[in-house]
């Protein structure tokens, strides 16, 4: 399954402080091939700063590595870390802490469903609809579950309804990444100018929510994975009206969609991805 990673940069609250300092090894303009990122942990951040800067950030906040000179790549799959340095793309491996040339394959669109995220028995499918009269491909616009010994389900369809009754929904979903516990997802559906939105959606039934804001008015969010802990890891880049969210920032949400603390905060951040073992 292939997951893009939404960069959002809209400023919707006035007010938010800025970026906390921290010091952290620095690693030059160079080679990524000849860089070694040490005592990282198993899970975390890579987060994009202006002037071509990515951390290395843990879930706790503390930065490993500050990687000058780069970019967050243009494609990853969830769980994993791409970074662009000029016309090249590299993928960070956390286990041993070093940087391995990567080439984007090219993708064509499928009619059907593909795997979004498997766990355990459980295997979420992202489907596409038939092509339209002019045979152009769509692109997923349900969500469905599979389960051994039970028949595939529609977990999700659109959470937004169509502007008009002889057009269907705008958007389409991005991915669907199961909680550790399997219990619920939480899936990235891209809007109206691919305004990324957040959602957790649970297993046992009931529409989707957005992680930031409400159905009616929901904020920019990009739903980047989940900790160990089954705290879903969020990226919001104009921070989100309604909730303590305290402003833009990547924040660690529950399950009920209610943010438990902040990661890293501040304006500035122009990108993230998140990486697991």
């Amino acid at each position: 399954m292939n997951a893009r990673l939404a960069l959002a940069l809209v400023a919707l609250l006035a007010g938010c402080g800025g970026e906390t300092a921290t010091r952290a090894p620095e690693q030059p303009p160079g080679s990524l091939g000849s860089t070694f990122v040490t005592g990282h942990p198993a899970t975390g951040l890579a987060v994009e700063r202006p002037g071509k800067r990515v951390d290395l950030v843990g879930l706790d906040g503390h930065v490993h590595a500050r990687l000058r000179g780069v970019q967050l790549g243009y494609v990853a799959e969830p769980g994993r870390v791409l970074l662009r340095q000029a016309e090249q793309q590299w993928l960070f491996r956390p286990g041993s802490g070093t940087f391995v040339r990567y080439a984007l394959k090219r993708v064509r669109p499928r009619v059907g469903c593909e795997v979004g995220s498997k766990r355990r028995s459980t295997t979420l499918f992202l489907c596409s609809p038939k092509p339209d009269s002019e045979g152009l491909l769509p692109l997923p616009k349900t969500i469905e579950i599979g389960a051994t010994g039970a028949p595939r389900r529609v977990l999700a369809r659109p959470p937004f309804p169509a502007p008009a009754p002889d057009t269907g929904p705008i958007g389409h979903w991005v991915s669907a990444q199961l909680s550790p516990d399997g219990r619920v997802v939480l899936a990235q559906w891209s809007a109206e100018c691919e305004v990324p939105i957040a959602f957790l959606i649970p297993l046992a039934g009931g529409k989707p929510r957005p992680v930031a804001g409400t159905l009616r008015r929901p904020s920019e969010s990009v739903g980047l994975g989940w900790s160990p802990e089954g705290l879903a890891v969020v990226f919001l880049p104009s921070g989100a009206c309604g909730r303590s969210y305290g402003g833009p920032g990547i924040y660690l949400v529950s399950t009920d969609g209610m943010p438990v603390r902040a990661i890293v905060k501040g304006r500035g951040i122009r990108g993230a991805a998140l990486w697991t073992p």
